[in-house]
């Protein structure tokens, strides 16, 4: 994890000021993207557990979360379609506003795939309005009104991630295979801080069946997100003949040694942390626990961000 670390730090050291600023921009929607998406699960869950297991302070946080999360999301995935228009132009700040180039790159896959993402963000804002505002509750059947938004919103910003970039000339089963893992990594990853703040909030026994009905579904999703991480590595990276010997192959190896690391403290967090809140009553081990996941998580994101920006599959 040190070795990670020590080549990120020179990776980012060596960026020239466009290259800073779109990998930053880049992190910025990765961790947008899911960000809806884990509190939507968390809702979900709680709701399904028993209407005592969020209380409505708790759920009102989460949903203020989502809502930043849509808003950044939107912004920076402007802000990177901006970003890539001026690095292109290399006319400065102001040739971000080059409205002929824009006009030109928002025909090819990264148009396609801004759009998208815009679209999502916005369904999901939509979603959530519905949600909270009382004007939308006089609508005869708001709640299934408020799903349909929400999941469509998450399924464009899933198949966004299939016209961006490299992967756009993969075959259908890669563009599946990539929308798998980013749901996976969604559900899992985007519930870190949902779960982390009820863990802060709520007392450990309101805790424990939201957080075990969580691990047995996470179980499904990361074999999900295995399956389809290995196959999109395995095309990626032409049968792994390319892992070792290029910058791309070495930076997807780490961020495989992190996504062990997270799995590993999953399994402490199912078998052995949750567990125990009823026992104990003490769920600071877990709020511990769940901080360190979302330091690993943030590092997997900005390894990727640095794959698919900078590199590449040779």
């Amino acid at each position: 994890m040190c070795r990670t670390k020590t080549v990120m730090a020179d990776i980012l050291i060596e960026l020239s000021g466009w290259e800073l600023a779109a990998v930053l921009s880049k992190l910025l929607i990765y961790l947008s993207v899911i960000a809806p998406a884990g509190a939507l699960v968390t809702l979900y869950l709680g709701r399904e557990t028993g209407p005592a297991a969020i209380s409505p302070s708790s759920r009102a946080h989460i949903l203020a979360y989502a809502l930043v999360a849509m808003v950044t999301g939107l912004l920076a995935v402007c802000l990177f379609f901006l970003l890539e228009v001026g690095a292109i132009n290399q006319q400065g700040l102001t040739g971000m506003l080059d409205r002929e180039l824009a006009v030109i790159m928002a025909g090819t896959a990264l148009g396609d795939g801004t759009r998208l993402r815009l679209f999502g963000f916005s369904l999901l804002l939509l979603a959530l309005l519905s949600r909270v505002l009382p004007l939308f509750r006089v609508i005869p059947g708001h709640r299934r009104w408020t799903l349909s938004f929400a999941l469509a919103g998450l399924l464009l910003l899933a198949v966004s991630f299939a016209r961006y970039g490299h992967v756009v000339n993969l075959s259908w089963s890669a563009a599946l295979a990539i929308i798998l893992h980013y749901l996976a990594i969604a559900y899992w990853i985007g519930s870190l801080y949902p779960l982390y703040a009820l863990c802060r909030r709520e007392p450990a026994a309101r805790l424990q069946a939201l957080m075990e009905k969580f691990g047995r579904i996470a179980a499904f999703w990361l074999a999900v997100l295995f399956l389809s991480g290995v196959y999109l590595l395995w095309q990626l990276t032409e049968g792994f003949s390319t892992l070792l010997s290029s910058a791309y192959g070495r930076l997807l190896l780490g961020k495989l040694l992190l996504v062990a690391g997270l799995m590993g403290l999953g399994a402490l967090n199912r078998y052995r942390l949750v567990p125990g809140l009823a026992a104990t009553g003490n769920e600071k081990p877990l709020q511990r626990s769940i901080a360190l996941e979302m330091l690993l998580a943030v590092l997997v994101l900005l390894l990727t961000v640095l794959a698919t920006t900078l590199f590449g599959p040779v």
